[in-house]
């Protein structure tokens, strides 16, 4: 147990200080900073025109009089603000689309694209953006050349804009980290140098600055180090650099931008590529930097594997399968398939920066994160709940998959130990999920290890959900603790040889028993996927129709629209169950959502002589964490959601499914009673 204690207690240290194992935030380096900006169309403007609000308000705000008088905890610090958001979701487009409309626009800014650092000899950076910032070495130079060096490059942007007119100058700092490192014992120092800068007083224009990246800390470094550093310098010989010159010392920032809508902004292009395959499909609607690498035939084993190494924290430190002794990359993949719920400030900071989780808020104490429809990350992630996967990275390390049961163990360990927390009554829906996928994932690895088919017949998944190991039988009771339940989730999936006759719940019409039958065996379900579906026949018997049903979600996302609130009848949309279907995606309907906790899309094909047709069908499912669930309020519950999913009058019907997660209580012995395996 001693043992035990201190490998949990290194794992923790090493994950709370993500610089001893997580790789540093830093360039994607499968394609470049360049890539796809020109190339591509915007497919709506909402974020280009927020985006320009913001910088519209810091400029009015900073540069009013009333923020240069006001007391100084409710002054501004300086005329910037930052735009955080996870790699590939589309920053650097943004910026270049504000620079390409900057004539369009009413107070007539000049705009600066800069990048923060040389240009590359390959690619099309010069293209795209106006000029490179070129960090001197401070090796052997004061704080004061440094700011020169800097403020000189800086200057001639904006002189050359002013010289022609221009009162208003929006300079756009794209990869901004790389103004994060640390020098003369300063954090982020060139970052506080440019942020000293865009508070001279005597320049001829105003002068207002975004910094974009994925290093959320850049949105928190204080002042006082500034402040000190100006307290230093020998102002004799720099008067520029004397404390009366700058703006005032303000403390409040302007909130950041992260609010971005680009996910699935390329599925338009689904209908130009009809001979992708149902992976390739689902891309289209995730993030829009993989999406073009699709289109662009950029999305390469070697582009994959470095997507891998992204998701798993792989630094050069780290080597073979050390990923897995981790807790920040399990909680990674774990939350890209089911979300997980939030943790530290800290270690959001590093999956949004390191990974792909994207911000959602921001405040003083915390960052809340997000996993977005991603079906490459998705994928990626189901690959890695399989212990027969495996990949070869192009630096010849292998990547291994491992065993769903241990997957679910981590869930346990990860929660025990607090590293992610969940909203009050989340945690049950968040293991129904994963179960969900778990078994899906079962019957697509029988067709082919590279998980690049979803679809699943609904019957086949509907069964494998009761195909579990005969040992969790209500005959065997055992001693109640909390791994082995959480963990049996995993072991179900992982063992189901020699499944137990257990009941699968089925509601009689007009009775409150319930039926059962036996489930399929395992190897019956590997029969069954890929089949055809059943044969009907119509009319005189002249035309013969097979129907086949099918599940396809490797993800589960939140839906916190409340557009379904009162009525169901948009979630039996068919444009919006084709989207949700073709992204693999399902999602947790809001906070305090009458009836349901989950909603799907299933596909239902249709072959005749005449042809093929799909259509589809929500899937809308209830959700029920307890210690005890009678047959009473099984048919209460069915009832209810019937009632509802009639009301919504679906096109096709819809499937409502009722699940009761078991949560075992001690010292409770009613009869109906859930066992821990339940």
């Amino acid at each position: 147990k001693i043992e035990k204690v201190k490998a949990t207690t290194k794992q923790l240290v090493e994950w709370i200080d993500p610089s001893t194992t997580a790789a540093t935030t830093s360039e994607r380096d499968f394609v470049g900073v360049d890539f796809g900006i020109t190339g591509f169309n915007l497919t709506h403007t909402f974020d280009l025109e927020a985006l320009w609000e913001s910088a519209y308000n810091v400029l009015t705000t900073y540069y009013s009089g009333e923020n240069q008088g006001s007391e100084v905890d409710e002054r501004y610090h300086a005329p910037y603000f930052c735009f955080i958001q996870s790699s590939g979701m589309g920053k650097t487009k943004l910026l270049y689309e504000m620079k390409r409309t900057a004539a369009k626009i009413e107070w007539n800014p000049s705009v600066k694209l800069i990048l923060c650092r040389p240009p590359k000899q390959q690619g099309n950076e010069s293209n795209v953006f106006d000029a490179f910032l070129e960090l001197p070495s401070p090796a052997t130079k004061s704080f004061a050349d440094l700011y020169n060096s800097v403020g000189n490059f800086l200057n001639q942007q904006v002189t050359q804009d002013t010289s022609v007119g221009h009162r208003d100058v929006l300079l756009l700092f794209d990869e901004a980290h790389y103004l994060t490192d640390t020098h003369n014992d300063m954090k982020a120092f060139w970052f506080r140098v440019i942020r000293l800068w865009l508070r001279f007083r005597n320049r001829a224009c105003r002068v207002v600055a975004v910094f974009a990246g994925t290093n959320s800390k850049i949105t928190n470094f204080t002042i006082e180090d500034d402040v000190n550093q100006i307290a230093k310098t020998d102002t004799r010989n720099h008067a520029n650099l004397k404390k009366d010159e700058f703006r005032c010392d303000g403390k409040k920032f302007f909130e950041t931008f992260y609010k971005i809508t680009t996910v699935g902004c390329l599925r338009n292009q689904m209908a130009d590529n009809s001979s992708l395959n149902e992976y390739e499909r689902s891309v289209l609607f995730g993030r829009p930097l993989f999406a073009a690498m699709l289109l662009q035939k950029e999305l390469t084993t070697t582009a994959t594997g470095n997507i891998l190494k992204r998701m798993l924290l792989l630094g050069s430190q780290q080597q073979d399968d050390d990923w897995s002794e981790n807790p920040s990359c399990c909680l990674n993949i774990l939350a890209t398939r089911v979300q997980m719920g939030q943790t530290t400030a800290e270690i959001a900071s590093d999956l949004v920066g390191s990974a792909y989780a994207n911000l959602v808020g921001v405040d003083k104490t915390r960052m809340r994160i997000y996993y977005p429809p991603d079906p490459v990350c998705a994928r990626l992630a189901m690959c890695l709940m399989d212990e027969g996967w495996s990949f070869e990275l192009s630096d010849g390390r292998s990547i291994r998959g491992l065993s769903k049961a241990s997957w679910v163990r981590q869930i346990s360990v990860l929660f025990s130990n607090r590293i992610f927390t969940v909203e009050k009554g989340n945690f049950g829906e968040v293991l129904v999920a994963l179960y969900f996928l778990l078994c899906a994932d079962e019957c697509r690895g029988c067709v082919s290890k590279e998980y690049q088919t979803f679809a699943v017949p609904l019957e086949t998944w509907i069964e494998s959900l009761y195909a579990v190991d005969e040992s969790s039988s209500d005959e065997e009771e055992s001693d109640y603790d909390e791994d082995d339940s959480l963990s049996s989730v995993g072991e179900r999936v992982d063992d189901r040889e020699t499944p137990a006759d257990s009941q699968e719940m089925q509601l009689d019409e007009g009775s409150d028993n319930l039926s059962g039958h036996r489930p399929k065996r395992r190897r019956e379900i590997k029969d069954a996927v890929g089949s055809d579906g059943e044969s009907m026949s119509t009319g005189e018997g002249t035309t013969s129709t097979a129907v086949t049903i099918y599940f396809n979600a490797i993800q589960v996302c939140r839906n916190y629209l409340r557009g379904y609130a009162s009525s169901w009848k948009s979630l039996c949309d068919q444009d919006f169950l084709r989207n949700i279907y073709h992204a693999a995606v399902g999602f947790y309907v809001f906070g305090g959502c009458a009836t349901i906790d989950c909603v799907f899309s299933l596909a239902r094909k249709e072959e005749s002589t005449e042809g093929t047709a799909y259509s589809y069908i929500p899937m809308l499912v209830s959700i029920k964490s307890h210690d005890d669930f009678t047959e009473g309020a099984a048919k209460k519950e069915c009832t209810a959601l019937l009632k509802k999913a009639k009301a919504a009058r679906p096109k096709n019907g819809a499937l409502c499914l009722l699940v009761v997660f078991g949560a075992d209580r001690r010292g409770n012995d009613r009869e109906d009673r859930l066992d821990n395996g339940a």
